[in-house]
């Protein structure tokens, strides 16, 4: 993990009232654990329904469940500054219909929050139909959904 799922990480832990931590569960596992217990589950590179461009098991950072809170969030985080970013977004947005999750959180540091930016990832999104299953915003706006979500 780099620095900023660290953050994330930290975000989850503060405010997400973790009980229960997994560790590179497949989908499968992940929803038999899911349905096992009423306890908030964080699940750490939790395995993706799809493949990475080289040909690997795609892992998400991490999934958040809270049945209390009706919380079922893929989370993943983007840090780096680099010309395919936009691209590995793109790709990864292709996959989103088939998550089982209800909600695909995709949280950008800092740096990546400009207005060109969010304009590409945000027309991608919409021209795959996918606004009501993905929300996209700061670590501080995560922590603010987190938050609220928890009311």
């Amino acid at each position: 993990m780099n620095k900023f799922e660290d953050k994330i990480e930290n975000v989850l832990a503060k405010h997400g009232n973790i009980q229960l931590n997994f560790e590179g569960e497949s989908v499968i596992a992940m929803q038999v654990l899911k349905q096992a217990s009423d306890k908030n589950k964080l699940f750490k590179r939790a395995c993706s329904p799809h493949l990475s461009p080289t040909g690997r098991q795609k892992q998400t950072e991490f999934v958040f469940h809270s049945p209390l809170n009706n919380i079922d969030w893929r989370i993943e985080c983007k840090s780096r500054q680099t010309k395919s970013l936009i691209g590995e977004i793109t790709h990864e947005l292709n996959f989103v219909a088939n998550i089982p999750e209800k909600l695909y959180c995709l949280v950008l540091s800092d740096i990546l929050i400009t207005p060109y930016i969010l304009g590409l990832i945000n027309q991608n999104i919409a021209e795959k139909g996918l606004e009501a299953k993905v929300w996209v915003g700061t670590k501080k706006q995560f922590k603010n959904l987190l938050k609220e979500s928890q009311k």
